[in-house]
């Protein structure tokens, strides 16, 4: 896994200054409900925070962008779901109306929670702002709850890949 890292590194420093972009428009992507399957955001951010470990990025600024990125994805996915109740049915499979109550009895006894944790869980975190805009949550109430997700995300998987990136000795290779 050491030699596989490490071949990955170099290309994704090679973006420069352009990689905080790089990630956090792909972080953006993974969050967004209708580009999730194909942006691979957890793993560049993980990746980004072993090249902060490398000393290429800056924590803090890789910070501000993978969280920004995640919650205006979040945001973007849960202004979806507020026009978009009318996509269940009864007679659809996925998007049928008993899924949609499932999400909202869910999202009603979980609450703001639910937002944060759906951060952190790769198939719902394109889910639950959408089941939160179609269920009817307050924008001011999602808003916040998103942004400490966004943020708590940001710092975490960051903090991972940093740590990875330390232990694995990635901070010390030439």
């Amino acid at each position: 896994m050491h030699s596989t890292v490490n071949s990955l590194l170099p290309s994704l420093e090679a973006f420069g200054l352009w990689g905080y972009w790089v990630v956090g428009l792909l972080v953006f992507g993974e969050a967004l409900v209708l580009t999730s399957v194909f942006a691979p955001g957890t793993a560049v951010v993980i990746l980004a925070g072993a090249l902060t470990a490398k000393g290429v990025y800056d924590f803090g600024d890789m910070v501000w962008f993978v969280a920004i990125g995640t919650i205006l994805g979040s945001e973007a996915s849960f202004r979806i779901g507020s026009g978009a109740e009318n996509l269940f049915s009864a007679s659809r499979r996925v998007l049928s109306a008993s899924n949609l109550a499932r999400g909202q009895r869910f999202l009603e006894r979980f609450g703001g929670v639910t937002i944060v944790v759906a951060h952190f869980l790769g198939p719902l975190r394109p889910i639950m702002p959408v089941v939160a805009g179609m269920s009817g949550m307050d924008r001011h109430r999602f808003w916040l709850w998103n942004l400490i997700g966004g943020s708590t995300y940001a710092v975490s998987l960051l903090g991972v890949g940093y740590f990875f990136g330390t232990a694995l000795g990635f901070a010390t290779s030439p």
